[in-house]
C-alpha cells in the first residue's frame, strides 16, 4: 500500500513464501506470537487507511494475475485473503481439515 501511494502505478508481483527471508520464522512463531503481530499490524493497517485522503484511495498497482486494483480494492482483495487464512486455521484447530 505504501507503494501505491508513493509511486505510479507500481508492478507488484505475486507473494511466495519461498521468496521471503522471513517465512521460516514466521511459520515456526507460537500462536499468542502470531496474534500480537496480527492485531498490531492490523491497527497499523487501520491507521494508514484512515490517514488516506479519497484521491490516495484511488490510487493502483498492478499485479501480475489480478491486474490493476485501486487502493480500495486491494484492501478487499487483502481482507478476503486474510479471512481465508483465518477460516483454515480455524478449521484445522477445531480438527475440520
Amino acid at each position: 500500500m505504501h507503494c501505491i501511494v508513493s509511486e505510479d502505478r507500481p508492478q507488484l508481483p505475486s507473494y511466495k513464501s519461498e521468496n521471503d527471508p522471513d517465512w521460516p520464522k514466521v511459520s515456526a512463531a507460537e500462536t499468542a506470537e502470531i496474534l500480537t503481530e496480527l492485531k498490531s499490524c492490523r491497527a497499523e493497517l487501520k491507521g494508514f487507511v484512515e490517514s488516506l485522503s479519497p484521491q490516495q484511495l484511488k490510487r493502483t498497482g498492478v499485479h501480475p494475475a489480478f491486474g490493476e486494483l485501486d487502493l480500495e480494492q486491494w484492501l478487499e482483495f487483502f481482507l478476503l485473503h486474510e479471512a481465508h487464512h483465518l477460516y483454515v486455521a480455524f478449521s484445522r484447530a477445531c480438527g475440520r481439515d
